[in-house]
């Protein structure tokens, strides 16, 4: 290479040989940062979290690039989180400098079942009541974490939710059963199993799975396809594709609808037309895709 367009640390290695090992170099002037965000001794992070069913750790990484190009590194953990059926905000400060990048995991607790948003906010306080840079939102889990500026921010209502099994507490002998979505969730109905021992008192009994809004409008209404008699015990199981016959003590209650909703403050219950005193609801259970609701 001629010496007047040789480049800074390429030349002759020990021995007389040409290193072209250095024949690459980086530009430490006049070079923008490798960061969109700049923070300052007067930012603040701000982590809202929403955990409504399952207690949980959040850990919060964030790297920096400071004023004199050093990278320095940030970890910050919250630990045993309660769960809450209302959002939870905690303010924490930072390093001056570009934030290169920042990580949330949730060591213990399943991808689905905590949300979560990450921001760049000013730190006035109550007096500040913008929403800040948002850095990250969504369900990081134990080993699946969120990372700026890799993951996009997503609404709660977009994950697929954390897969739970909810059993209800058998009702009185001659009435349904019903749950009522709790607050700050919203479920996934995937399946429903229950069991129906029926009294000695003649009749046909006709169980439909209902689900309701927070009106009592009927948003669904799954009857079973078969009656069953009297002094019978069935198991009920309602899920997804088409109706089978009568199976012995095994029926198929009905076909939910893929995706079925249930926000907070509805109700999924059983009514029984022609159910008697003596009759008796057992073994409830319910599959579900859980979401925070926000």
């Amino acid at each position: 290479m001629h010496p007047q367009t040789q480049r800074p640390g390429y030349g002759p290695a020990s021995g007389g040989e040409e290193d072209y090992n250095r024949e690459v170099y980086f530009r430490r002037h006049m070079v923008q940062p490798p960061g969109m965000v700049y923070v300052t001794v007067d930012d603040i992070f701000v982590l809202k979290v929403f955990n409504p069913t399952t207690a949980a750790t959040i850990n919060v990484s964030i790297r920096y690039l400071d004023p004199d190009g050093n990278v320095l590194p940030q970890f910050q953990q919250f630990s045993n989180v309660a769960p809450q059926t209302s959002i939870r905000t905690f303010n924490f400060r930072g390093s001056e400098g570009y934030v290169l990048s920042a990580t949330i995991s949730t060591p213990g607790a399943s991808a689905g079942a905590v949300y979560v948003q990450l921001e760049v906010g000013r730190g006035l306080g109550a007096q500040d009541l913008t929403e800040g840079h948002l850095l990250i939102g969504g369900y990081p889990g134990s080993f699946a974490a969120l990372g700026y500026p890799q993951t996009q921010p997503l609404p709660p209502s977009s994950g697929a939710g954390v897969t739970r099994s909810v059993t209800i507490a058998n009702p009185a002998a001659g009435s349904d059963w019903s749950i009522v979505l709790p607050t700050g969730v919203l479920w996934i109905l995937n399946s429903v199993s229950a069991t129906l021992v029926t009294s000695a008192t003649v009749g046909n009994r006709t169980p439909a799975l209902v689900v309701t809004d927070n009106t009592g409008h009927i948003v669904y209404n799954g009857a079973a396809a078969y009656a069953q008699a009297a002094s019978l015990t069935w198991t009920y199981s309602w899920s997804g594709g088409g109706i089978a016959p009568p199976a012995g003590t095994t029926q198929n209650g009905g076909s939910i609808p893929a995706g079925l909703r249930v926000p907070a403050g509805w109700t999924i219950m059983t009514a029984t037309p022609n159910r008697q005193a003596g009759d008796q609801w057992q073994n409830i259970v319910l599959g579900v895709q859980e979401l925070v609701a926000g």
